[in-house]
């Protein structure tokens, strides 16, 4: 495993037992998906399967970038509504952090927290 894998776990370990302290992101827990199976649907959507070929659903982190998938392990984008929680995707499915998105605001952890 070279340097950059390494420190790249260090920190998402770290980054995740922080996140695990903090209430409002508590139950966002991404699990690492670059050794799993990524498939395009037939719809140009985004699939994902473990190695067992079961359907991967729930928050991913997958090349450095966080995701969202369905339970049929389907990549979502735009707004979804987490735990009462509002978190925006961007159009690749990758998880937008800490800008303003139209009359929004998203925070470190992709969480919408201000309207303007």
């Amino acid at each position: 495993m070279g340097v950059k894998k390494i420190l790249y776990s260090l920190v998402l370990s770290s980054t995740i037992s922080i996140m695990s302290l903090t209430p409002a992101f508590a139950s966002v827990k991404a699990v690492n998906a670059d050794s799993y199976n990524w498939t395009k649907t037939t719809s140009n959507v985004w699939h994902c399967v473990n190695e067992k070929g079961e359907n991967v659903s729930g928050w991913v982190i997958h090349d450095d970038s966080t995701y969202y998938l369905d339970k049929d392990g389907l990549m979502k984008t735009g707004w979804i509504k987490y735990k009462n929680s509002w978190y925006c995707l961007d159009e690749e499915g990758k998880l937008k952090t800490e800008q303003w998105i139209d009359n929004y605001y998203v925070n470190d952890e992709g969480k919408m927290t201000k309207i303007r």
